[in-house]
């Protein structure tokens, strides 16, 4: 069983899903499960892109129906067997360093149940 479980919720993003999965699997710590939540029962990409990858550490979770953004968040509050949960949307990414930092910071204040890091604004150029 891995440390951390991490939500990826995806809707329609094919030129952004690759860049946020990349940076999952580039992150330093390793010890992480992926679920990838394709809220599009419609949408084949975010499967084929999760076969593509061949990591065993990340599947695919397709929706019977499209639930939307808050239904779909919801989902990844109940129970997991991980110590840890993160959830990273498909439109952002992760430093190498991310997960490595998070799980320093949770170990050393046991006590917290919920972490937010900080972040930067991006702005998307239309290429």
């Amino acid at each position: 069983m891995s440390r951390v479980r991490v939500f990826l919720p995806t809707y329609r993003r094919h030129t952004l899903l690759p860049r946020a999965l990349e940076s999952l699997q580039r992150q330093v710590f390793q010890d992480w499960a992926c679920e990838v939540h394709n809220d599009d029962p419609e949408d084949p990409f975010p499967g084929e892109l999760v076969a593509k990858a061949r990591d065993q550490r990340i599947w695919i979770v397709n929706h019977p129906k499209n639930l939307g953004g808050a239904a779909t968040m919801n989902a990844f509050y109940a129970p997991a067997k991980e110590e840890f949960v993160s959830i990273l949307e498909d439109d952002n990414w992760w430093e190498p360093e991310f997960l490595e930092e998070m799980v320093k910071a949770a170990e050393k204040h046991p006590h917290v149940t919920v972490f937010w890091s900080n972040m930067r604004i991006w702005q998307e150029q239309v290429d």
